[in-house]
C-alpha cells in the first residue's frame, strides 16, 4: 500500500493573490486600518499562507492543499470567518452596475421580456418545467413532428434529435406525472415551458466551424391537465374544459401586458398544416393571432393521438411563437400611459341572441364594436345557452354592450340609436336573432 501527506505550509506552485486594501474596505464594509491589517495577516498566516507586503497591495500565496483559496473573495471571507461575523457590521451594498432590466441593450431587453412572461405564466397558476433540449426521433414521429437538426454524437436515441417545439416535452411530462402518480384520481397538470426550439437552416456546417447551419426560435408552451381546481371536495372539482384553457391563455396575455391579441377558432386557421394544429383536437383548439401575425395554436390533444399514447385524462397542449407575441410587449422600464376613469358613468345595455354554433364571438364583439361607434366601447359576451327551446344546431348568447362618452352625459335615445345599428348589423351578416 502507498500513502500521499502534504507538508503544512508546502505552496507546490500555487498561485499569488493580489489585494488591495481599498477591496477589503469594499467587500467586507470595515475600514482597513493598521490595526485590522494585522489581524487579517495574522488570520493568513495561521492558515500557512505566503504574505507580502507592497504597498497599497498585499501578495498572498494560498498553501498548496487550500485548493480552496484561489481568489481574493475566497481570503476575505476566510478573515471575516475568523474574526467573527458579528463583529462586521451589516451595511446595504452598493450597486455599482446598472441593473439589466434599464441597460437598454438589444440582450438586456430581451431577457427582461423573458423573465416578464414567466412570472405572468406563473401568476396564471402554472408550473415552469426544464427538459432536455434533446428528444428521440420516434417520439416525433408519434406526435407528427419532424425534427430537421439531428444530434451527431447522441447519448442515446432518446436524445438523438434538437427539439423542433416544446410540446413533445411536456406531452412526456404529462406521461411521466399519470405514471408516477398514486391513486386512482387523475393529477393537476399545470406546466408550461419558454425556452429555445431549434430548426435546419439548410445544409449542416462541418464541425470545424462555428456555424452549424441549425437557428434557434423561441417558443413558450403550456400542457393542462385534470381537475379544475385543485383542492375541495371531490365532486365539486369538474374537469377542465375548454373555456377554462382559453382563460389561462388570456389571463397570461393580461399579466403580460399584451395587446393585439385575437383569439379565433382552428376553422380558420391559416396554416392547417402546422405541426401542433394537427395534434389538436378540431373541434376544440383555436388558433392565437398577435396583431396580423399568427402566434399559435392551442387546445385539447386529439383523441386519436391520446389513445396512441395511453393518455390517463384529456391534456389541453398550446405553444406560442415567442418573438410573435413579445413584440407586443411592453418594453422593460416602459412608461405606461393611463387615462382618468371617465367621470360621467357609462351606459350598458343586454343582448340576447340566437346564432348558428358556427358563428364565432369574436364576430359578435366585433360587429358590435363596428355598429356602434364612437359610443360603443366595450363589447363583452358573458352567457352561453344551448337547450330547448333553442333550435337544434343554434345556441342563445348573451352579449353587453358599453357605450358612454368621455365629455358628456348620454341620452337614452342614442344608446336606442346604437343599439338598434349593432342589431341590425349582427341580423344582416350573421343571420342573428334576438331571443325573447
Amino acid at each position: 500500500m502507498g500513502a500521499a501527506c502534504a507538508r503544512t505550509g508546502e505552496t507546490r506552485g500555487a498561485a499569488k493573490i493580489e489585494m488591495d486594501r481599498a477591496y477589503f474596505s469594499r467587500f467586507l464594509g470595515v475600514a482597513f486600518t493598521p490595526e485590522f491589517e494585522r489581524e487579517a495577516v495574522k488570520i493568513l498566516t495561521l492558515l500557512d499562507c505566503t504574505v507580502e507586503n507592497h504597498g497599497e497591495k498585499l501578495s498572498v500565496t494560498p498553501p498548496g492543499y487550500r485548493r480552496d483559496l484561489g481568489l481574493r473573495e475566497d481570503l476575505a471571507e476566510e478573515i471575516a470567518r475568523s474574526i467573527g461575523y458579528d463583529k462586521i457590521p451589516s451595511t446595504v451594498p452598493v450597486l455599482t452596475t446598472q441593473p439589466w432590466p434599464m441597460a437598454g441593450d438589444a440582450a438586456s431587453v430581451r431577457l427582461g421580456l423573458i423573465e416578464a412572461a414567466r412570472d405572468a405564466l406563473a401568476r396564471t397558476g402554472l408550473q415552469e418545467a426544464v427538459n432536455f433540449a434533446f428528444t428521440g426521433k420516434k417520439w416525433l414521429s408519434e406526435l407528427g413532428f419532424v425534427s430537421s437538426a439531428p444530434v451527431v454524437n447522441p447519448l442515446s436515441e432518446e436524445h438523438e434529435m434538437l427539439v423542433p417545439s416544446l410540446v413533445p416535452g411536456l406531452v412526456r411530462n404529462a406521461l411521466d406525472n399519470w405514471r408516477l402518480h398514486f391513486g386512482s384520481d387523475v393529477p393537476s397538470i399545470r406546466l408550461f415551458e419558454l425556452r429555445p426550439t431549434f430548426h435546419s437552416k439548410g445544409a449542416v456546417a462541418s464541425s470545424g466551424e462555428m456555424e452549424t447551419g441549425v437557428e434557434e426560435r423561441w417558443k413558450v408552451a403550456f400542457a393542462l391537465s385534470g381537475p379544475r381546481l385543485a383542492g375541495g371536495l371531490k365532486r365539486d372539482l369538474g374537469e377542465l374544459d375548454f373555456s377554462d384553457v382559453k382563460g389561462v391563455v388570456e389571463s397570461f396575455f393580461a399579466l403580460a401586458g399584451l395587446r393585439g391579441i385575437r383569439i379565433l377558432p382552428a376553422s380558420q386557421a391559416r396554416n392547417k398544416e402546422d405541426p401542433v394544429l394537427k395534434l389538436l383536437h378540431p373541434g376544440w383548439s383555436a388558433e392565437v393571432l398577435a396583431g396580423n401575425a399568427v402566434a399559435g395554436y392551442f387546445g385539447l390533444l386529439h383523441p386519436g393521438t391520446a389513445r396512441g399514447i395511453k393518455a390517463r385524462a384529456p391534456l389541453w397542449i398550446g405553444e406560442f411563437d415567442w418573438d410573435a407575441i413579445s413584440k407586443l410587449m411592453p418594453k422593460a422600464g416602459e412608461v405606461r400611459k393611463f387615462k382618468a376613469w371617465p367621470a360621467l358613468p357609462p351606459m350598458e345595455r343586454d343582448f340576447a341572441l340566437v346564432v348558428k354554433k358556427e358563428i364565432t364571438a369574436d364576430k359578435i364583439i366585433q360587429g358590435a364594436l363596428k355598429a356602434g361607434k364612437p359610443l360603443a366601447k366595450v363589447a363583452k359576451v358573458f352567457d352561453i345557452y344551448n337547450g330547448p327551446p333553442v333550435p337544434e344546431g343554434m345556441t342563445s348568447v348573451a352579449v353587453r354592450v358599453i357605450f358612454f362618452d368621455e365629455g358628456r352625459s348620454l341620452q337614452d335615445q342614442e344608446t336606442e340609436a346604437a343599439g338598434s345599428r349593432i342589431v341590425d348589423l349582427w341580423k344582416k351578416e350573421l343571420g342573428a336573432e334576438l331571443r325573447s
